[in-house]
């Protein structure tokens, strides 16, 4: 591995840091021929014939009445009671591995339902996987406060629209409230590259920022941050360093992955965020009350818009469902076939 200091060189691709990206952005530029070194401790210094890449580790998003240190830890004794601040993907699979250790978890959520933005019948379905798991999920709630109590933590819970508040005590309190990168050490205040309030890097397409030759990835972009995105991301970076076109990353048709008990799958959009667009829309579902595959089609087009699962294996179908909204020639599970054929008619009300 390099020195951090020096990251000059004649080689390609330069990976400063080894947050999620790293290895990827390794392996991508290996398999196009593009020398590459990784800098452990980056300071951006510009590598003449080479493009850098930033892959910062990433950092819970904390509210300004969350601690610095969240006080309080696991308790040996007691209820042993687990709080998980924020019910989107992150804070469902963290209620899905606590589960299995804690005596009791509460998932907490300000929205209405679980995983926001998701299929409604995904999230109602993931909903009561975690309730046969013993997940408490409070839902319309929202935490506004942390304390050290009793060598734990206490948690005042206001309901949303008013009403009266609690204060819940655990032995520890997880935030799943989103992420941040961790610039930290990578020395970007003489650089031209532009963040936003939380720190996130603003970059084009080709994932480089205002700094020629810098690009970021990862973390460091506000995207969600999930082994498909990366995997997309780490091949653009490696596609410029080999001096190749790139295809720019579609975000929101790479698929977001629960696997285990509650397993589930949402890619592209969802039949009510497809006619918010404008586009009519046909959906078709294929399966039963546990395990389904749910597709929203385009009329006009004929082409797949949206694929949701919930149940069984749903977490396998990950990249099938990206081949079939991308267009590309794919042989497809049966399911999910199914669920794209079933989908020819208009139904308003199924979202």
């Amino acid at each position: 591995m390099a020195d951090h200091r020096d990251t000059r060189s004649d080689h390609g691709l330069v990976v400063l840091g080894d947050g999620p990206g790293a290895t990827e952005c390794l392996r991508a530029a290996a398999g196009l021929g593009v020398a590459v070194v990784q800098v452990a401790l980056p300071g951006f210094r510009r590598a003449a014939g080479a493009i850098a890449v930033l892959a910062p580790r990433p950092r819970a998003l904390l509210p300004a009445w969350w601690a610095a240190s969240p006080p309080g830890g696991e308790r040996e004794s007691g209820e042993g009671v687990q709080i998980i601040i924020g019910g989107g993907h992150t804070g469902v699979e963290a209620a899905v591995r606590w589960s299995a250790r804690a005596a009791h978890v509460v998932l907490v959520e300000a929205d209405a339902r679980l995983l926001p933005g998701w299929d409604e019948g995904v999230a109602a379905q993931v909903t009561a996987g975690l309730a046969a798991l013993g997940v408490e999920v409070l839902v319309d709630c929202r935490a506004v406060a942390l304390a050290a109590r009793d060598g734990g933590v206490a948690v005042r819970l206001r309901p949303r629209g008013g009403g009266v508040e609690r204060v819940m005590h655990a032995g520890l309190a997880v935030p799943a409230m989103g992420l941040r990168p961790d610039l930290a050490g990578f020395d970007l205040a003489g650089t031209r590259a532009l963040a936003d309030r939380l720190g996130f890097l603003q970059v084009d397409s080709r994932l480089e920022t205002a700094e020629p030759g810098l690009h970021a990835l990862g973390a460091a972009v506000a995207v969600p941050l999930t082994p498909a995105v990366v995997a997309r991301q780490a091949q653009v970076v490696a596609s410029c360093a080999a001096g190749l076109p790139i295809a720019p990353v579609r975000y929101h048709l790479l698929p977001r992955v629960i696997a285990g008990p509650c397993a589930a799958l949402t890619a592209g959009l969802t039949a009510a965020a497809a006619r918010e667009r404008g586009f009519r829309v046909a959906t078709g579902r294929s399966g039963d009350s546990t395990a389904w595959v749910a597709c929203v089609r385009d009329i006009e087009t004929g082409a797949a818009l949206g694929v949701h699962a919930a149940g069984g294996q749903a977490d396998v179908l990950a990249d099938a469902a990206t081949a079939l909204l991308e267009g590309a020639h794919a042989v497809l599970p049966v399911s999910l076939a199914a669920a794209f054929a079933a989908a020819t008619k208009e139904n308003p009300s199924d979202d």
